[in-house]
Formats: structure tokens, sequence, C-alpha cells
């Protein structure tokens, strides 16, 4: 109960901590050995995070966020095609998720999917309007990989307009400023 609490308050180290401890108490416990997976995405960790993930689900844990965690570790893996499987079956049961649809159109990009991706990084933004900053980052990238460097740069000027001091829009203002985003030239 502490881990959970402490990894929805954004203590991710901490909360892999009481999950850790949990584990090492009830070998069995296979909700431990789940959120000891959804800390470590957090933290940034796909591989170790999947690797738990999948010990879970060995293990017999079925929760429902399974799937949309593994999805997670899959796509910072660009295991692309199994993220997307991972992500469409848990749209199937419980359906309306701004971040699935967000998870989903990286995927779809990251495949040439280039309709795909837009369909589901517009969806997300009209299921969960808090992903906007990092979906116009997608969306940026999308017009850019179409050929379209005057629409990506529109997308990132957006985001330092909308949010100039959240720290995705420090970061797109640096990479405007040196010119490293978008591409100068796009190779079709």
């Amino acid at each position: 109960m502490q881990g959970s609490a402490q990894l929805e308050a954004g203590r991710h180290s901490e909360a892999l901590k009481r999950f850790d401890t949990a584990s090492r108490s009830d070998p069995t416990d296979s909700e431990a050995v789940f959120f000891q997976g959804a800390a470590l995405n957090r933290l940034r960790q796909p591989k170790a995070a999947n690797e738990k993930l999948q010990q879970a689900a060995r293990m017999g844990y079925r929760g429902v966020g399974l799937t949309f965690e593994t999805g997670w570790a899959l796509l910072r893996l660009r295991r692309w095609a199994d993220a997307v499987e991972q992500f469409e079956y848990f749209e199937i049961v419980a359906p309306g998720r701004g971040k699935t649809s967000e998870f989903l159109g990286r995927a779809y990009l990251a495949l040439g999917d280039f309709a795909g991706a837009e369909a589901k990084l517009r969806e997300a933004v009209e299921r969960d309007p808090r992903v906007k900053p990092t979906v116009l980052v997608y969306l940026a990238v999308l017009e850019d990989k179409r050929g379209h460097p005057q629409q990506a740069r529109q997308y990132l000027e957006t985001i330092i307009r909308d949010a100039p001091s959240s720290p995705i829009a420090r970061a797109v203002a640096g990479q405007l400023k040196t010119g490293s985003f978008p591409a100068k030239k796009v190779s079709k």
C-alpha cells in the first residue's frame, strides 16, 4: 500500500524499494512483482520493467494494467509491433484513455503508419488534454517525416506558446534554437 501511494506521488525509487521488500517478503506475490515492473517503467528502465512484468504474468498476475505496462516497456525497447499488440488489447479491456492512444500513435509512427499515428495522436488529446504537449512533439515528428518541416515547427512553437515554462517547452526551444529540429533537409 505504501509503495502504491509513493508510485502515485511520483516517488518512483522509494516505491520500487517498497515493492522489492514486498516481493522478498512473499516470493509468490505476483502483484508486488507487477508493481516492481510499473515502478521500473517510470524510472525509465524498460528492459528490467519488461522482465518483471513477464515474471508477474508467469506467476499468474492478471491485473488490467499488465498489458498497458508491458506495452509501455516494449515501446521504450523499440519493439513497436509488440507494443501495438499490447496497447490494442488494453484498449479493449480499458477503453478511452488518452495515454493509450498516445502510445499507440507513437508506435504507429515508428512503424511508418502515418495515418494511423495521426489518428491516434489526435484521439489522445480529445481523450485527455493533459497529453497535448507530448502529442504535439510527436505530431511535429510526423509532419517532419512527411516532409512538412514548417508544419512540424508550428506544432513545436505551439508547445512553447502554450506552456513556456514546462520542461518539454524548454527542451523544444533549445532544439529549435540550435536548428536540430525539425530536420533542415528531409529525405524522402
